[in-house]
């Protein structure tokens, strides 16, 4: 069941669990049972798995402020290691005869 914030004239905002089907109704005020209209807050992300939540956060930046990769983009993606210059090294493809140079 979903929580819902209402908030109350004289006493201010407070939480309730309530059916979908009831969360356009107004709901009393546990202190003085003052119809309170329902207010429309901020999902709770916090309680997202990170992976997910970081995800969902790179999407909405990126919405705004897309990020194009150019020369030192500094993402820090994995090299290939290479030989030292002028030396030979094992070819690893699929022609075994092939003699490369660095």
């Amino acid at each position: 069941m979903p929580l819902y914030e209402y908030r109350c004239r004289k006493h201010g905002a407070f939480d309730v669990f309530r059916p979908v089907s009831q969360a356009s109704e107004r709901m009393g005020c546990p202190s003085c049972g003052e119809d309170a209209a329902r207010v429309f807050s901020v999902p709770h992300t916090r309680a997202l798995a990170a992976g997910t939540r970081v995800g969902m956060e790179r999407n909405e930046k990126s919405r705004h402020e897309p990020h194009v990769c150019g020369s030192g983009c500094g993402h820090g993606h994995a090299r290939k290691p290479r030989a030292a210059p002028g030396k030979l090294h094992n070819y690893t493809g699929p022609r075994p005869w092939v003699v490369e140079h660095a």
